[in-house]
C-alpha cells in the first residue's frame, strides 16, 4: 500500500474509531509523537486517520485474497498450486516523523511473507529474511520445482529460509541520497547499525527497542566498530561486483515511466532527504 492512504469505498472508514484507546497506546510505544499532527492539503490531519485508512486497505487486500483462495478452490486448484504472499516494502505511519517508505527503518523495511505449499507442515521462520530469499525457499518447499531449477538456484544468492546454518548472517539495508550518497543499515542479531561512510547515525538493541527509539552507539563502540567494519567489507564486496558488471545496457529511464514510479511513491529521495536534514539540524 501506499500514500496517500485512500481505502476502496465500502471500506473507507471502517476502522476509524475503532479502538481509540489500545491504538493510542499503540501509537505510543511505537513513538509517535501523539503531539505531532501533519499538515495535509492544507488541513490538519490526526496521525490516527493515517492508521485507520491504512487498516482499511490492508483489510481490503485480505477480501481480495480470500476471493482469490475462493476461485483456486471452486476450479479445482487450490491443491495443485504453490501460493506466495509478499510485499517488497513496508511502511512508515509516523513512528520516525514521517510516513511512506523512503526511510531504512524497520517499519519501512519489513513486510509480511507467506508461503503455501500442498502437502506441507506449517511452519514459522523466526530469523529475518531477504526478498531474494523469497524464490530459493518456495522452490525448495515444493520438490517438484525445486529439482527442475536446481542448477539455476545454484547461481542465486538467495537462501532457503528453513534450511538449517550456523549462525544468522548480516543483513545490509541501503538508501541512496542524492546530497549526502548511501545511507546504511546492516543488522546483526538483535543489533542494528545505521551509518553513512562518514559517520554513525544510530545503534539500536532490538531487544530491548524493538521500534529504534533509544540509540545506544555512545554506551557500544567497540560494538559499533566491530559492525562498521563488518558493514565496510560488505559494502566494498558489493561495489566491486558493480563495477565488474560495469553499466552494459543501462540507459536513462523514460519520463513517463518516472513520472509512474513517483506516482507509487519511489524516487522520492530529495523529500525524504529534506525531512533528515531538518531533522539533523
Amino acid at each position: 500500500m501506499h500514500a496517500p492512504y485512500e481505502a476502496p469505498e465500502g471500506y473507507s472508514g471502517r476502522f476509524r474509531g475503532v479502538a481509540a484507546e489500545a491504538q493510542a497506546r499503540y501509537l505510543e510505544r511505537v513513538g509517535v509523537q501523539r503531539t505531532y499532527v501533519p499538515e495535509v492539503n492544507g488541513e490538519q490531519q490526526a496521525t490516527s486517520l493515517d492508521h485507520d485508512e491504512y487498516d482499511a486497505e490492508i483489510r481490503f487486500v485480505d477480501d481480495q485474497l480470500r476471493r482469490l483462495w475462493a476461485g483456486l478452490e471452486e476450479l479445482g486448484l487450490a491443491e495443485e498450486l504453490l501460493l506466495v504472499v509478499s510485499s517488497d516494502h513496508g511502511e512508515g505511519l509516523w513512528q520516525h516523523e514521517s510516513k511512506g517508505h523512503g526511510t531504512i527503518w524497520l517499519e519501512t523495511l519489513h513486510g509480511p511473507l507467506i508461503v503455501r505449499v500442498p502437502g506441507s507442515e506449517p511452519g514459522r521462520v523466526e530469523d529475518p529474511l531477504e526478498m531474494r530469499d523469497v524464490l530459493p525457499t518456495a522452490l525448495a518447499l515444493d520438490s517438484r520445482l525445486g529439482s527442475v531449477l536446481a542448477d539455476w538456484l545454484a547461481t542465486r544468492t538467495g537462501r532457503d529460509a528453513f534450511a538449517p546454518r550456523e549462525a544468522t548472517e548480516p543483513l545490509l539495508s541501503q538508501l541512496p541520497m542524492r546530497r549526502r550518497g548511501m545511507t546504511y543499515a546492516l543488522q546483526e542479531g538483535d543489533w542494528r547499525l545505521i551509518a553513512t561512510k562518514r559517520y554513525t547515525r544510530g545503534l539500536y538493541d532490538l531487544a530491548a527497542d524493538p521500534h529504534e527509539l533509544r540509540s545506544v552507539h555512545d554506551r557500544e563502540p567497540e560494538r559499533v566498530a566491530r559492525m562498521r567494519s563488518t558493514l565496510e567489507a560488505l559494502v566494498e564486496e558489493q561495489e566491486a561486483l558493480g563495477k565488474s558488471l560495469g553499466a552494459a545496457g543501462a540507459r536513462p529511464m523514460e519520463a513517463g515511466r518516472v513520472r509512474a514510479l513517483q506516482e507509487l511513491g519511489y524516487g522520492g529521495a530529495d523529500a525524504a532527504e529534506a525531512e533528515e536534514a531538518e531533522r539533523d539540524d
